[in-house]
């Protein structure tokens, strides 16, 4: 008996209200990733799972560089 062959992985581009986006299937999941934001990854186990979860991963990433630009400016004002 021959073993189970993986599916291949596929890849889609889709354009979105955030810009372009790829998902790659993956097994029983989708990752997504946003390439005009760097670090903006998520996956999910459908495509529209998979792009809720990009965008709270976004949410995070804003979150993140807002706190890094008022720390930095913080620095600034204090040298």
């Amino acid at each position: 008996m021959m073993a189970p062959r993986a599916r291949p992985s596929r890849t889609v581009a889709k354009v979105t209200p955030v810009g372009r986006v790829l998902l790659t299937r993956s097994g029983k999941w989708w990752a997504i990733e946003l390439p005009t934001f760097p670090g903006a990854y998520s996956q999910g186990r459908t495509q529209a799972e998979a792009y809720l979860n990009l965008l709270d991963a976004l949410a995070e990433l804003v979150k993140a560089n807002k706190t890094l630009a008022r720390r930095s400016a913080t620095k600034r004002k204090a040298a």
